[in-house]
C-alpha cells in the first residue's frame, strides 16, 4: 500500500477500503467519454470529499486528478468535471476546491 504523508484539506478523507476503491474506480470508468482527459490513463482512487461527489485519483506516477462524478454515462468530454495537478502537494494547496 502506498504511504502518503500529505495532509488532506478539510472535508476530505483517505479511501482505505478496497471495495469502496473498486466501486468508485469502476464508476469513473463508466462515466468517461472517449475524449475525456483521463481516457486511457491508469488511475487509482486516493481520497474522497465527505459531503460532495468529488474524488481524488492518482494519475500515472505523480499527477493527481480531482473529479466530480455525475453518476451517469457522459458524452461531453468536459464531464465528469476534472482538474489535473502535477503533484498531490500542489492539489492540497488548493484546499481541495475545484475552480
Amino acid at each position: 500500500m502506498e504511504v502518503i504523508s500529505t495532509e488532506l484539506p478539510s472535508g476530505w478523507r483517505w479511501v482505505t477500503d478496497g471495495q469502496e476503491r473498486r466501486e468508485i474506480e469502476a464508476e469513473l470508468s463508466q462515466e468517461l467519454p472517449e475524449q475525456h482527459v483521463l481516457i486511457g490513463k491508469a488511475v487509482r482512487l486516493l481520497a474522497r470529499h465527505e459531503k460532495q461527489d468529488d474524488f481524488l485519483f492518482r494519475v500515472g506516477r505523480s499527477e493527481v486528478a480531482q473529479v466530480h462524478l455525475t453518476w451517469s454515462v457522459e458524452t461531453d468530454p468536459f464531464f465528469p468535471h476534472t482538474e489535473v495537478y502535477p503533484t498531490l502537494e500542489e492539489w492540497a494547496n488548493t484546499g481541495g476546491t475545484m475552480r
